[in-house]
């Protein structure tokens, strides 16, 4: 009887985020593990992070074992894809542990930040259960470009911009707190053409980029925009898809733009959860130039106003009102990107 191996009882318990197994179907696998466990050195065990497995997400075949190294706890193959096969454990395991570790947005590495975007867009990780995400919207994190100025980015959304390469959502989308010191002009000359081919998109942005962090621009995901391609007239204006790793928001991005253009700016996106539930205000638009040390500024969006302001770009004021302003004017930087 000392060999016998046990059977399931009602005090086993077996983890899984959806629902139970019946007993038919738990009783092989324990008896697959107590066969396991007897081995002075199992042949059929494959171990790695909880993220790898999660990423890769392999066949585990039937007799095979997976363990975890993250939260220390197995799997047993029964010849379906990692994600798809419950967790086997004597003693009940958190299955909330967040991976890989994080320390928090101000503390983790980008890699880690990248990491965990790609769990979010993958859909393993719920970003709204701060059981599973580490970070929350409006979570900040401050970067030295390589020319010594300092900008601080916040989270402005989960699962809100689309890749560019079509393989899903971006998981985490970044945006600046405040503006750089440096205002710059969305176009040298008035513009009529939109962000397409405006100067900013085309010039700064580039050189903006250049001057990020190694470890940052790595992991920056190129993302579809949609714009406005003229304001010419007020009738149905046709829109223009960029492909851009750093971008401008849309004014529809950031608020509800009223008026009797509201359907044709709501064309070129919807609003951030960031500035659909934090920043709401005015007062919480305001943002300042120099990483906020400086004075409050203008600061501009990619919409394009419409006639009769139809060279003007759609614009913050210094008081975080909607405004517009002349695209070859000076302005606030506030750019975003994903990850």
């Amino acid at each position: 009887m000392a060999n016998e191996k046990p059977k399931l009882d009602k005090n086993f318990q077996f983890q899984n985020n959806v629902t139970s197994l019946s007993e038919d179907t738990l009783n092989p696998i324990i008896n697959s593990l107590v066969d396991l466990m007897e081995k002075p050195e199992p042949q059929f065990i494959q171990k790695d992070t909880a993220m790898n497995w999660q990423i890769q997400n392999p066949i585990l075949p039937a007799g095979v074992f997976g363990y975890e190294t993250t939260r220390r706890v197995y799997k047993a193959g029964i010849g379906q894809n990692w994600n798809d096969t419950p967790y086997l454990s004597m003693t009940p395991i958190n299955p909330y542990v967040p991976f890989p570790p994080s320390q928090g947005l101000h503390y983790d590495s980008w890699e880690t930040i990248a990491q965990i975007s790609q769990l979010i867009s993958m859909g393993n990780i719920n970003p709204h259960d701060p059981h599973q995400n580490p970070y929350s919207i409006g979570d900040q994190k401050t970067i030295t470009l390589t020319n010594g100025e300092q900008i601080t980015l916040e989270i402005w959304g989960f699962n809100h911009d689309d890749k560019s390469d079509g393989s899903g959502k971006a998981g985490i989308t970044f945006g600046m707190r405040d503006l750089m010191a440096r205002a710059r002009r969305f176009n040298s000359a008035l513009l009529i053409n939109g962000w397409n081919t405006s100067e900013f998109r085309n010039s700064t942005l580039p050189t903006i980029l250049a001057v990020l962090p190694n470890d940052v621009a790595s992991v920056i995901k190129e993302v579809t925009k949609n714009s406005i391609s003229t304001g010419i007239t007020s009738g149905v204006e046709p829109i223009i898809q960029t492909n851009d790793k750093l971008f401008l928001p849309a004014a529809a991005e950031l608020v509800n733009v009223p008026g009797v253009h509201e359907a044709l700016y709501a064309q070129e996106g919807h609003r951030y959860e960031f500035y659909r539930s934090i920043a709401t205000t005015a007062q919480s638009r305001i943002k300042k130039s120099a990483n906020g040390t400086g004075s409050e500024w203008i600061w501009m969006t990619r919409s394009m106003s419409f006639s009769p302001w139809e060279h003007n770009v759609v614009s913050f004021s210094a008081a975080g009102q909607l405004t517009s302003m002349q695209s070859h004017l000076l302005a606030g930087i506030c750019f975003g990107f994903c990850v």
